[in-house]
């Protein structure tokens, strides 16, 4: 039996925009050559889908960059077939503190799972990091944490500025 010499490995980097994602290591396959190459492999399929459907765009001959927003719009199973963590097993607490209209007002947000605050958890993005464990944070979870950080960036403009973001 002949080994397949077609790098399968699929490798991801995480960037401000997303993922940026690459088929093999040493040897990079092209993008134009990832469906006829890397074989059935539903992971690479889901890219391709993704691209496609322009929730991911080529950066380079041999990666895609995938948005934040598509990889939390993936399935589990589509989580598992591209190789990446497994969607966050937490739920999202949303604290507000005083009157929207007030120059004071305050919007927060943390993770809890079993009714206990999650410490510790960074997020890049859709990526979440808990206790040295990778997650992706699903849709609609990742869209409502995305606009209350951009509301955040934008706490000392006036109410009428932060709302029309």
């Amino acid at each position: 039996m002949i080994p397949n010499p077609v790098p399968t490995e699929l490798s991801f980097e995480k960037s401000p925009d997303g993922l940026v994602v690459r088929v093999g290591s040493a040897d990079l396959l092209p993008v134009s050559e990832w469906t006829s190459r890397a074989g059935g492999s539903p992971g690479i399929g889901t890219l391709i889908r993704l691209r496609d459907d322009g929730g991911a765009v080529e950066l380079d001959r041999h990666s895609l960059s995938v948005s934040w927003l598509s990889v939390a719009r993936l399935t589990p199973d589509e989580l598992r077939f591209t190789g990446l963590p497994d969607a966050a097993p937490f739920a999202l607490e949303v604290v507000a503190n005083g009157a929207i209209h007030d120059p004071g007002f305050e919007l927060r947000y943390r993770f809890v799972q079993d009714g206990r605050r999650i410490l510790g958890v960074e997020r890049q993005g859709a990526w979440l990091c808990s206790a040295g464990v990778d997650f992706v944070l699903l849709d609609p979870l990742y869209s409502i944490v995305d606009a209350i950080d951009q509301f955040r960036r934008h706490e000392d403009s006036s109410l009428e500025s932060r709302m029309l973001r």
